[in-house]
């Protein structure tokens, strides 16, 4: 799964290079950026939450017996070719 890696390390890359150029820094983030870097700031410092909303999407893809199983339902599960969930 070198996918999942590679997701990871992209979406956690702007966090830790953030939080690395803040320590070096040693000020407050509100105190030296605009009003629009700030709010870059923030998005970015959020930025490690992508992996957790990618890795289910990443893993159901690429994992072969869950894609299997979602063309048998919904490709070819009923004669109207009408997907077939389950709660």
């Amino acid at each position: 799964m070198v996918i999942v890696t590679i997701v990871f390390i992209v979406s956690f890359l702007p966090y830790l290079s953030l939080i690395a150029w803040r320590v070096v820094k040693r000020q407050n983030e509100a105190e030296f950026l605009s009003d629009a870097g700030l709010v870059l700031f923030k998005i970015g410092s959020r930025s490690w939450l992508l992996n957790y909303s990618h890795n289910p999407w990443l893993y159901g893809i690429f994992n072969s017996n869950f894609r299997q199983f979602s063309l048998d339902r919904c490709v070819g599960g009923d004669e109207l070719g009408i997907c077939i969930t389950f709660i």
